[in-house]
């Protein structure tokens, strides 16, 4: 990118909890700054916010970090599918970190998530509205189709279905639009979902 002279430069952390390797990121960052001081950096975490702290947020808001945040629905559907090592689920950590970093962060202001949709016997797709109570304006939500049934596959394309239709209605919108025609998709046998992913 330097070579064809870019200006801009993006560099994203993902795989796993990222914040678990935060003095690796902090020193990349740190790095960076000193070997290329007239270049401008963007770099993209995801990140459960967890393990967010106020030295992450603060370094974050000082070295140009923006943030995809992991939420999987609203809070129930969330504690379902993400628990700690205690088996409790982790939402309330996860909006502790989200406001931790908001009152660092002014100009990230996380006002989008992203999430999984696992439990579809549990999943109310009209709970994921009530994600705006907590600053959120959107939420980039998929169904986990990876080792699924047909039978599971049918079930979360209805949920999806139904979330888009919410849309009509409500300002909070969620859902992805990659699977914005899922349930036609299931219906023509040249589509199908694999237990085995490369």
């Amino acid at each position: 990118k330097l070579a064809n002279k870019r200006d801009v430069i993006t560099i994203s952390f993902n795989g796993g909890e990222i914040l678990l390797s935060w003095q690796l990121i902090k020193s990349i960052a740190l790095r960076n700054k000193k070997l290329y001081p007239d270049v401008e950096l963007i770099y993209l975490v995801n990140s459960n916010m967890t393990l967010m702290t106020e030295e992450i947020a603060d370094f974050f808001s000082k070295h140009n970090f923006k943030v995809n945040v992991s939420i999987d629905g609203y809070p129930e559907a969330h504690n379902r599918s993400r628990v700690n090592q205690n088996g409790k689920g982790s939402f309330d950590e996860v909006i502790k970190g989200v406001e931790m970093y908001r009152k660092y962060n002014k100009t990230d202001s996380l006002d989008v998530l992203q999430g999984t949709i696992e439990h579809t016997d549990t999943f109310e797709p009209h709970k994921v509205h009530e994600l705006k109570r907590w600053g959120f304006k959107s939420a980039r939500i998929s169904p986990n189709l990876l080792i699924v049934s047909e039978e599971d596959a049918i079930k979360k394309a209805r949920i999806m279905d139904r979330l888009f239709e919410l849309n009509k209605t409500h300002e909070f919108q969620a859902g992805d639009s990659s699977f914005d025609h899922i349930t036609d998709m299931l219906q023509k046998k040249k589509y199908s979902f694999s237990a085995y992913c490369p």
